[in-house]
């Protein structure tokens, strides 16, 4: 898997294609400019919203470069794979400490999906060296590609301690 690679716009797509990138980063401690992008997420859309978002993780990640703590997320397909309308995706990550961990997706429209945990109300506690897959084989659910065709992201932020979830996550949930 590549992270923190920061991918062109100019990227095109034929059919019903939708490429699937994923990102992922630690924190040893949450810094403050976490809470710019809960800010940033409620009035940007679109293309600038994917740009800072991955410019934050990016930077993130530089700053913890030397540690040991890991996080690694990926699509059944692997990194920068290509799938078609209601193709079924699998994610698996994982942790090389306990930690707290958010997953969301930045769909082709630029929106932004919280995909682990299921609910604002979870911490996102996971155990160190397991791997955990979305949906498990046993899950009543399936994640399904759906939508515009374009370029999607998986990005993953693990901390080893509490993350608070971004508002904008919490307004999804309470619209559904």
């Amino acid at each position: 898997m590549r992270r923190f690679t920061l991918l062109e716009s100019s990227m095109a797509f034929h059919g019903d294609e939708t490429k699937i990138h994923s990102i992922a980063t630690t924190l040893s401690k949450v810094p403050k400019r976490c809470n710019l992008l809960q800010v940033l997420c409620k009035f940007l859309t679109g293309f600038t919203l994917i740009s800072i978002a991955l410019f934050l993780l990016f930077s993130i990640a530089r700053a913890q470069e030397e540690s040991d703590f890991k996080v690694d997320v990926s699509v059944d397909k692997g990194d920068d794979a290509t799938y078609y309308d209601e193709e079924p995706i699998f994610i698996t990550f994982r942790t090389t400490e306990d930690a707290y961990i958010i997953i969301y997706g930045i769909d082709t429209k630029g929106n932004l999906n919280l995909i682990f945990p299921e609910s604002v109300k979870e911490t996102g506690f996971i155990r160190a060296n397991r791997t955990y897959q979305i949906p498990e084989d046993d899950d009543d659910f399936s994640f399904k590609v759906q939508g515009p065709p374009g370029e999607e992201f998986i990005c993953a932020v693990a901390s080893s301690e509490p993350l608070r979830i971004p508002a904008i996550f919490k307004e999804q949930e309470e619209e559904t």
